[in-house]
């Protein structure tokens, strides 16, 4: 496969009708000053076709088709096998098999005291879906195995009407609850195991009668319940719900909501926001129209709460590219392309209260309008677009941030390491998503903070062909991948594969709670794709699936590391610099050396070929001007020999 690396964003857009020239802009969108900055080690590479794309509104009409959105076909490639080898034990099985829009919620916990696991799946048990809601499912993982345990109801749904989108709590005698939509509910058990269930009003109607929908809940110290959600119409779109409950899920502060103004995307704003609890500590986070992640908390269990926060988010320099005139005064601008958070989240308390995040990955850039005034760029206000690029990135998928901290740690890759951006997955979902989805965090009893997200395994394919086109489509199977951060390392281990080929394994969701196991909810089924994105046909419903999966069996981290490499170390000052840079290397054997500056997203500034050198300290002395390169990051690699070292160097001007 041809690949390029991604240059400016303006190659992405229209061509230019007159010389691209970098002026200095003023008035453009507010920016907000984030916690923490992403430090990449590597250029981004893209594939050959990727596209940037801008934001639009995805329309809610509120009906979901209940095939797959697929032209028919036969598959030619990747036959379906009689038994499906999908690791775990089969807990259920549904005909609707699209379970969030993006980030995941928990749907399963474990209660030590009687050596249970709980899980709840939304399924539907007939093929026109008109069966969907949540439905229960308890196992004994006291011995080697899981055991699945027979309840009374089995293979149920826990309300009385069609819903879905549930999340489950757990309460100190094992009981537990979930919510769900449209207008949101909580429903209940009153012991561990008895599946009896009553229901509550837990969300609110606005005004205009648009339902609070896609809720996601939590339990805090004292067994307050706190619940957030979204409306899909009226005066509170974009923004986000909450309110508790004090009394186990009876009765909600439906009267005192608290309607926070996360200016979330329009129209794709289900499910980008996680609530989590510990002790007294509510803390809520959500991504906002400008791909920044938000958190907000309270330290009165919901009682009242403080600002909202940015963790991260695009910071683009106001040295912006021309690309385009629109009349005498009027041209077309794009910024740098910079890196930003999709949608898919999730957040974590420690035992101390201390957040810890995991975001996707993605990278945009702003297009809009200016007016020379004065000799001046000004923006035009209610011009700028918002562009992403996310799903085609081949090697970076998520971002880890821990509270107190100034660094996003990268991790979670597509593909458990690259992905060579062969074949087509149904579960993109937008270009403000990565190739790696729905990362779900666990804490073990030693504090090691685990992670399993969902992404493709590079050649795992399904091969569809159109009856009447001709037309062959090569769709990627799903796979979990489990992964934890190793704290003295600094770093994120070599994600292990959970699940083998041939299996579509989705929507991986791991308990909170990790002990020498990973308690892990899936689905599975032989057919790539779901019945709302599309994908290979099948008229087959897909299992529920529970994981148990030893911590001892997970990758450890990479023993080599480039900046510990003694036979090649560098260095760079001032950095960061204006005129120019001095950079330093010193090496340890007599090897060809060359030096590669590039900037953020892989495009070469200059090359340096040094021929063969020996073993002392050598100097590049760069100047920044000559090259052009103006305020923003660059990345100089200096290759030694079958050695290389990479490091990020910062322009001002």
């Amino acid at each position: 496969m041809k690949r390029v690396v991604l240059v400016l964003a303006a190659v992405l857009l229209v061509v230019p009708v007159m010389a691209q020239q970098t002026a200095q802009l003023r008035s453009l969108r507010p920016q907000i000053k984030p916690l923490a900055t992403l430090q990449l080690q590597q250029p981004i590479v893209l594939p050959k076709n990727i596209k940037a794309q801008p934001l639009r509104a995805r329309a809610l009409t509120g009906t979901e088709p209940i095939h797959r959105t697929v032209k028919s076909g036969t598959a030619i490639q990747g036959v379906r096998s009689a038994v499906l080898q999908a690791p775990g034990d089969s807990v259920g099985f549904t005909y609707y098999d699209y379970q969030t829009n993006y980030a995941m919620p928990d749907r399963v916990v474990i209660y030590p005291d009687e050596g249970l696991a709980q899980m709840v799946w939304m399924a539907a048990v007939d093929p026109e879906t008109n069966t969907r809601g949540s439905y229960y499912a308890l196992l004994d993982i006291s011995g080697d195995e899981p055991v699945p345990v027979e309840t009374q109801n089995g293979w149920t749904r826990m309300e009385a009407a069609r819903k879905g989108w549930p999340e489950i709590v757990q309460f100190d005698n094992g009981a537990i609850g979930t919510v769900s939509h449209t207008p949101v509910i909580f429903t209940r058990n009153d012991e561990v195991g008895v599946d009896v269930w009553t229901t509550y009003q837990a969300g609110p109607e606005d005004a205009e009668g648009n339902g609070s929908l896609w809720p996601r809940v939590t339990i805090d110290g004292k067994g307050y319940l706190h619940a957030i959600y979204t409306y899909a119409g009226g005066a509170n779109v974009m923004r986000l719900g909450y309110v508790r409950s004090t009394d186990g899920g009876q009765t909600w502060s439906l009267d005192n909501e608290v309607i926070f103004n996360a200016n979330m995307p329009a129209l794709i704003s289900a499910d980008c926001y996680v609530v989590e609890a510990q002790g007294d500590l509510v803390r809520i986070a959500w991504v906002d129209e400008s791909s920044t992640l938000w958190t907000v908390s309270s330290t009165d269990n919901g009682e009242t709460w403080g600002e909202p926060q940015a963790i991260f988010g695009p910071q683009y320099s106001e040295q912006v590219t021309v690309v385009d005139t629109v009349n005498a005064d009027t041209v077309v601008y794009v910024t740098d392309t910079v890196p930003a958070v999709g949608i898919d989240i999730d957040m974590l308390l420690d035992a101390d209260g201390m957040a810890h995040y995991v975001a996707q990955i993605v990278f945009t850039f702003i297009k809009g309008r200016a007016v020379w005034q004065n000799g001046q760029l000004s923006a035009v206000p209610g011009t700028d677009t918002l562009f992403y690029i996310g799903a085609g990135i081949l090697q970076i998928g998520c971002g880890y941030y821990k509270e107190g901290t100034q660094t996003i740690v990268p991790m979670a890759p597509p593909a458990g390491g690259q992905w060579d951006g062969e074949g087509e997955w149904t579960l993109y979902g937008g270009p403000w998503l990565s190739m790696s989805r729905y990362p779900q965090l666990g804490f073990g009893e030693d504090g090691t903070l685990y992670c399993v997200y969902t992404s493709v395994k590079n050649g795992d394919i399904a091969q569809h062909i159109d009856e009447q086109s001709g037309d062959t489509t090569n769709y990627l199977y799903g796979h979990l991948y489990a992964t934890y951060f190793d704290a003295s390392a600094g770093q994120w281990s070599e994600p292990t594969p959970l699940t083998p080929d041939g299996v579509d394994a989705l929507y991986g969701t791991l308990c909170n709670t990790v002990t020498d196991h990973l308690y892990i909810g899936y689905q599975a089924d032989d057919a790539p794709g779901t019945l709302i994105t599309g994908g290979y046909p099948t008229d087959q419903p897909t299992k529920v699936m529970f994981l148990a999966f030893p911590t001892s069996n997970l990758k450890g981290v990479s023993d080599v590391r480039e900046t510990t490499d003694l036979k090649l170390r560098a260095y760079a000052t001032p950095n960061p610099a204006r005129e120019a840079v001095r950079i330093y290397y010193t090496l340890n054997e007599t090897v060809p050396v060359q030096i590669r500056i590039s900037d953020l997203l892989g495009r070469t500034i200059a090359t340096f070929d040094k021929g063969v050198q020996t073993p002392g300290t050598h100097l590049l002395w760069l100047k920044t001007q000559e090259y052009e390169m103006g305020t923003g990051s660059y990345y100089c690699t200096i290759t030694a020999g079958q050695r290389s070292v990479t490091l990020l160097l910062k322009v001002v001007r």
